[in-house]
């Protein structure tokens, strides 16, 4: 998935106090409700938003701009097809426009299609990480659309220890 789905439900209320709605898309493919029973296989239940599996990737914000990095991959589950790594764009729905300030991937961050994968120093833990483990932090969404500013991000590592352990 393009976001931890966990911290998303976590800020729902939130962000839907907030007048924002949400919505999950995967290129996952196999339709809507395969994605929603391989989520419940991994524990992921009840979830009180869409996710929805777009592999022919028609629901992409293409005002968004040259943001989504793909890669092709090999799976067993459903078939082979082109994943959308990580992004996160935000729309006004009533402006009928994207908010550029608040898109963020991969891309954003300075990853380019065919560049390897750099460290980024992450200044919240004081130390490199891996830029691929970089996430938005979901608690920040709401002030970041307010403040028409970039969301926060944190790392999916589990702490320094296992960063500093990598780099040996």
């Amino acid at each position: 998935m393009p976001l931890p789905i966990a911290s998303l439900e976590y800020e729902i209320s939130n962000l839907r106090a907030a007048g924002i709605d949400l919505e999950v898309v995967t290129a996952e493919p196999g339709g809507d409700e395969a994605v929603k029973a391989r989520l419940e296989e991994r524990g992921v239940t009840n979830l009180s938003f869409p996710v929805l599996s777009d592999p022919e990737h028609k629901l992409l914000v293409l005002d968004a701009g040259d943001v989504y990095v793909t890669a092709h991959y090999d799976w067993k589950v459903s078939g082979n097809y082109e994943m959308i790594q990580p992004a996160l764009i935000v729309f006004d729905v009533q402006q009928g426009k994207l908010i550029p300030e608040c898109t963020w991937s991969w891309k954003t961050m300075g990853y380019g299609d065919n560049d390897e994968l750099d460290k980024i120093f992450d200044a919240s833990i004081n130390a490199e990480v891996a830029l691929v483990t970089l996430r938005p932090v979901i608690s920040d969404l709401v002030n970041s659309i307010k403040e028409r500013r970039p969301v926060k991000l944190t790392t999916t590592h589990k702490n320094v220890a296992d960063i500093l352990e990598d780099d040996d």
